[in-house]
C-alpha cells in the first residue's frame, strides 16, 4: 500500500489540508476533526479501499483504518506540504463533547500501554499454568526453577508499578512533562505507603491527618489502582502548563516542577485518592454484580452490548475496569465476555463473505473477519455488518449468547489487552469453557447471518431517457469510449427529461446543470452526463431539478435540457450511463442496443 497517497487521499476527501482542524489516532482510527463539515465528500471518503468505513458526527469524524495503517497514514498527513496540522481551536462544543473527548482521552492513555499489559497478561496465565500442572505433578519443574521465579517477577513488575506507567501516558496525553507524571505514579507507589494489597487482609495500619487537622486519611498505596492516578496527573498537568504561563522564565525551571509536584501530591493524599478510589471500587462492585448476576442474565446482556459500545468507541474505558478487577479479584471478568462479542462479529461477517457473490463485499469480509477473531472488530463492524444492518444484529445475539455461557461458568482472564483467539493464553485455567464460550458466539452469529442476513446489493440501472441505446465504445469522446471514467453504456435521448435511473442519493451536480452523479443504495456510483463537451454551454439550456444530498426515486426528474437548442449549437447529445466507481463493483449489460424506453433496465451491478 502506498500510505502517502492514501494519506494525500484522506486528506482531498477530506476538504483539504486547510480544512483540518485536529487529527488524532487510536489503534485502527483516524480521529479527525473539521473546520467545515460541509467540505468533506463523505461518500468518497467511505468509496477509498484503505477505509473501512466512517463515523461521522458533524464536525468529528472517525475513519476505520485497521491497526497498523492507521499509525502510517496519520504519520503522512503531517508532512503533507511540509506543514503541521493545525490543532483544535475555539471550536463548538455538540451535545456530548466533554463525555466524548473524555473517553478519547482514557483510549489514548491506555492504547500506548498495551503491549505490556499484553506480554504481562499471556506471561501471567502460562505461569499460573506452569504452577498448577508442577502442583498435579504433570510438569516436572520446580516452583524454584529459574524460568518460573523471573516470569513471576516480569510480570508481578508490570502490574505492581501499572501506575507509573498510566502516569507517564497521562501526563503525555494531558500535554504536562510526562516525567514528572511518573514521579506522580511514583509517588502513590511509595513503599513508605502500606500496600494497597496487604491493606485487604490487615486493614489499614496508619492515618495521616489533613488540612491542619480537619480530617484523616489512610496512608495506603494505590498499587493495581487506575481513576486516582489519571486525575492526579491530569491536575498536576494542569499546574505545571499554567505555572509555566505565569512564572518568570528564569524562575521557571526551579519553580514549576517544584509547585506541580507539591501542589497536586497533596491534593492526591489529601481529596483526589480517597474520593475516587471509592468511585473506582462502586464501578467495580456494580459491573461485578451485573456480571455476576444469576443464570449469566448479566453476562447476556454485556455480551449484547459490547459492539454497540465499540461503535462509539467507549470500549476503551473498560480497561479501566478490567484493570481495576484484576487488582481486586485477580481475575478479569469482563475479556470473556468481549471476546465473545468480537468472535461473534468475525462470525457475522465470515457468513457474509460465503454467502454473498459481490466480490467487494467478499473482499472485505474475509480479512475483516480474520481481524475480529484476533480482536480487532471495526473492519468487521463497519465494513460490512452494520452497513447490511442484520449481520450487526446476528453478531450481537452471538456475542450475548457466548458471554451467557462465559458469566454463567464464571470465567475470568489472568490479564488483560488482548481478546478472542489471542487471548487464549489468558484462560490456561479454564481453556475448555472459553473456547466452548467462543465457539457457541461464532456458531449463533455465523447461523443467523446465514439465514437473514444481507442480500444481495446488485442493483438494477434503468435508462434515465427515451431514445437510442448505443454500446460506450461509439461514443464519439475517447474519454467516455475509452472507459477512462468507467464502463456503462451511452443513450442517445429523443427527450428532454433526464429521471433517476435508480432510488439513490444525489453525490454531485454541476453548475453548468449538464449531468449528476447518484449513489444507489450498495454505494455504487452512477454518473448521467447529458451530451458531449455541453459542458462549454455554461448552462445555456439546461435546469438541474436536484441538489446534493437530496434524496430520489427511481423515475424522480433530475435535469431538463432543450434539446432542440442545444442541438442547434452543433453539440452531440449522445448521454453516457457510467459506472464510475467500478473498481469495487462488476458491471453486467443487460440489454441489447437499440430502442430504449425510459426506465427500461439496461445494466445490472453487482
Amino acid at each position: 500500500m502506498d500510505y502517502k497517497k492514501a494519506a494525500k487521499q484522506i486528506c482531498r476527501k477530506l476538504g483539504g489540508r486547510d480544512n483540518l482542524d485536529k487529527v488524532e489516532h487510536c489503534s485502527t482510527r483516524l480521529r479527525v476533526t473539521v473546520k467545515d463539515p460541509e467540505k468533506v465528500d463523505l461518500r468518497g471518503l467511505k468509496n477509498l479501499k484503505e477505509v473501512s468505513g466512517v463515523v461521522h458526527d458533524g464536525a468529528e469524524l472517525q475513519i476505520i483504518l485497521g491497526p497498523g495503517t492507521v499509525i502510517r497514514i496519520f504519520n503522512y498527513l503531517y508532512l503533507i506540504e511540509k506543514e503541521e496540522i493545525q490543532r483544535a481551536s475555539g471550536r463548538s462544543k455538540s451535545p456530548g463533547y466533554w463525555l466524548k473527548k473524555g473517553v478519547k482521552k482514557m483510549g489514548d492513555i491506555f492504547i500506548p500501554i498495551i503491549p505490556a499489559l499484553v506480554a504481562a497478561g499471556f506471561l501471567k496465565g502460562i505461569v499460573d499454568l506452569m504452577g498448577t500442572l508442577s502442583q498435579h505433578g504433570i510438569l516436572n519443574i520446580g516452583l524454584d526453577n529459574s524460568f518460573y521465579s523471573f516470569a513471576g517477577l516480569i510480570v508481578n513488575s508490570v502490574y505492581a508499578f501499572l501506575p507509573i506507567l498510566i502516569a507517564f501516558s497521562a501526563a503525555r496525553v494531558f500535554g504536562g512533562n510526562p516525567y514528572l507524571g511518573a514521579v506522580v505514579g511514583m509517588m502513590m507507589l511509595n513503599p513508605d505507603l502500606q500496600n494497597a494489597w496487604s491493606k485487604v487482609s490487615d486493614g489499614v495500619v496508619t492515618y495521616q491527618s489533613v488540612f491542619c487537622g480537619l480530617y484523616e486519611v489512610p496512608m495506603t498505596g494505590y498499587q493495581g489502582h487506575v481513576l486516582p492516578v489519571i486525575i492526579a496527573v491530569w491536575i498536576m498537568s494542569v499546574m505545571e502548563k499554567k505555572l509555566h504561563k505565569t512564572v518568570p522564565p528564569m524562575l521557571d525551571l526551579f519553580i514549576t516542577p517544584l509547585a506541580s509536584l507539591f501542589i497536586s501530591g497533596y491534593l492526591t493524599f489529601a481529596i483526589v485518592g480517597p474520593v475516587f478510589l471509592k468511585i473506582e471500587d462502586i464501578l467495580l462492585l456494580v459491573v461485578k454484580d451485573i456480571l455476576t448476576a444469576p443464570w449469566g442474565i448479566g453476562g447476556f446482556f454485556m455480551g449484547g452490548i459490547y459492539s454497540a459500545i465499540v461503535v462509539t468507541g467507549i470500549h476503551h474505558m473498560y480497561t479501566v475496569l478490567e484493570l481495576g478487577q484484576l487488582a481486586s479479584y485477580g481475575f478479569n471478568y469482563l475479556n470473556p465476555v468481549a471476546s465473545a462479542a468480537n468472535i461473534a462479529q468475525g462470525g457475522a461477517a465470515l457468513a457474509m463473505a460465503i454467502r454473498m457473490k459481490n466480490r467487494r463485499v467478499k473482499g472485505i469480509a474475509i480479512p475483516s473477519a480474520l481481524s475480529a477473531f484476533m480482536g480487532i472488530t471495526e473492519p468487521a463492524i463497519f465494513g460490512v455488518n452494520l452497513r447490511y444492518g442484520t449481520p450487526f444484529l446476528a453478531a450481537a445475539l452471538g456475542g450475548a449468547c457466548g458471554g451467557w455461557y462465559a458469566a454463567l461458568r464464571g470465567l475470568g482472564a489472568s490479564g488483560t489487552g488482548v481478546s478472542g483467539i489471542f487471548a487464549f493464553p489468558l484462560y490456561l485455567k479454564d481453556p475448555w469453557d472459553y473456547l466452548l464460550s467462543l465457539f457457541i458466539a461464532l456458531a449463533v452469529s455465523f447461523a443467523l447471518t446465514w439465514v437473514l442476513g444481507g442480500r444481495e446489493e446488485n442493483l438494477h440501472v434503468t435508462s434515465p431517457v427515451q431514445g437510442e441505446l448505443i454500446p460506450l465504445a461509439e461514443v464519439n469522446d475517447s474519454t467516455f469510449r475509452r472507459g477512462v471514467l468507467g464502463p456503462g453504456v451511452a443513450i442517445h435521448p429523443s427527450k428532454g427529461k433526464i429521471v433517476a435511473p435508480v432510488d439513490g442519493t444525489i453525490e454531485v451536480t454541476f453548475e453548468t446543470g449538464h449531468a449528476v452523479i447518484l449513489s444507489g443504495r450498495n454505494g455504487a456510483e452512477i454518473l448521467v452526463h447529458v451530451g458531449i463537451n455541453t459542458i462549454n454551454l455554461g448552462g445555456r439550456y439546461f435546469s438541474c431539478k436536484v441538489k446534493k444530498g437530496e434524496k430520489v426515486k427511481r423515475g424522480e426528474l433530475l435535469i431538463e435540457f432543450q434539446k432542440e437548442s442545444i442541438e442547434r449549437e452543433g453539440y452531440d447529445l449522445t448521454t453516457p450511463v457510467i459506472l464510475v466507481n467500478a473498481d469495487k463493483y462488476d458491471l453486467t449489460l443487460i440489454r441489447e442496443p437499440g430502442k430504449v424506453k425510459m426506465l427500461d433496465e439496461v445494466m445490472q451491478i453487482e
